[in-house]
């Protein structure tokens, strides 16, 4: 796992133009306004550009909030804090704080922005270069805009957005947490001890992700490939889960409604459960314990492992690795079938119940159905 440096000299800005407080400290401003062109024929108001550069030093941590403005933070060589709004006349305007050691960048509208029908809203981005280490601490938050951050190295890392996007690539944080109500959170590349996501209705997609990794999602889909950490815990309510080449030593994996599909997963222990989705695990290596509503459940080991398991009325197949997975089995279910392709010596077996052992029994296997059936077999 990263290891965060705590003795950095992070650096601290001073007052501007719009400070709400003036210090008194010693600043270097530099502020650029330009009115390129007009917007269009159903916009009225001219597009401008606010450019302002910041001397910093001391700054532990920095606050950025916009109400319908797109944000996105990047790394540049400079020792300095690079801000650019992009906006029109009589539109948000910038706001900044830097008195003290957490800074405060704002962007807000001066009245309520209201547009006809037929009216395209003008489009506004708060663009932010900065020194990749500058601050321990990032809070960025919009009520409707995409937020993107990207190779920054922080203790703690705050992203919320309302109907936004969130992008996350290239970051290296103790802890980082991403909420949106009805965007997308989308991550690339990530070295974070604990990573969190919340999500209402908006997907979650993460990709090459080091760290312990927890999050939940209503009604948004949840993609997880090439994760590696300690701990999974990934929850959703209607929407579905997907997981690819997940490496962890504890996994917790939860659909309401959703189903859950996973392709080449390593883990010591997984708790997986179904209301009414399906589950499907490709390729897996572990112990597995969990229970299935009326969905149907699929497992097909790449490396043998301890199994508990039950449905309701679900079908439960289980496809083990090689001609002899050493597993002692105990199947039961109330009216479906029970079907065993194992080369299995069978110590009980009735219409309603199978225990048997093959090879030397080292595995436990335990399934559970009430009217769904079960099927054991070896994938040779």
């Amino acid at each position: 796992m990263p290891t965060m440096r705590q003795d950095v000299a992070l650096l601290s800005a001073c007052p501007l133009r719009r400070d709400k407080f003036n210090s008194g400290r010693c600043h270097t401003m530099k502020e650029e306004k330009i009115t390129p062109t007009l917007m269009d024929k159903q916009g009225s108001e001219n597009t401008l550009t606010e450019k302002e550069t910041l001397d910093i030093s001391e700054l532990t941590g920095l606050h950025i909030r916009t109400n319908d403005v797109d944000i996105k933070v990047s790394v540049h060589k400079d020792p300095t804090i690079d801000v650019v709004l992009e906006t029109y006349e009589n539109g948000p305007v910038l706001t900044t704080d830097l008195s003290n050691r957490n800074g405060e960048i704002i962007v807000e509208s001066p009245r309520p922005r209201t547009f006809s029908f037929f009216q395209r809203v003008p489009y506004c981005q708060l663009r932010i270069a900065v020194p990749g280490d500058i601050v321990k601490e990032w809070d960025a938050e919009s009520g409707s805009g995409d937020i993107s951050l990207s190779d920054l190295t922080a203790e703690s890392l705050e992203v919320n957005s309302g109907s936004g996007d969130v992008i996350l690539s290239n970051l290296i944080a103790v802890k980082s947490y991403a909420k949106t109500a009805s965007g997308d959170i989308t991550a690339r590349n990530l070295k974070v001890n604990d990573l969190q996501f919340q999500s209402a209705s908006g997907d979650v997609e993460f990709m090459n992700v080091y760290g312990n990794t927890a999050g939940t999602s209503t009604s948004g889909d949840v993609v997880l490939s090439s994760l590696q950490g300690e701990k999974l815990d990934i929850k959703t309510t209607s929407g579905d889960i997907h997981l690819r080449k997940i490496r962890t030593s504890h996994a917790i994996c939860q659909a309401t409604s959703g189903s859950i599909a996973a392709d080449d997963m390593t883990t010591e222990k997984l708790y997986t459960t179904a209301s009414s989705g399906d589950l499907e695990y490709r390729k897996f290596s572990g112990n597995i314990k969990g229970h299935a509503s009326s969905g149907d459940a699929l497992f097909t080991f790449a490396e043998n492992g301890t199994v508990d398991f039950g449905t309701s009325s679900g079908d439960v197949t289980m496809i083990f690795a090689g001609q002899n997975p050493d597993a002692s089995v105990n199947i039961t279910t109330r009216s479906g079938d029970i079907t065993s392709r194992l080369p299995m010596t069978i110590s009980s077996q009735s219409g309603k119940q199978l225990t048997g052992m093959t090879g030397e029994g080292k595995h436990s296997v335990r399934l559970r159905s009430n009217s769904g059936d079960v099927e054991i077999l070896c994938n040779k």
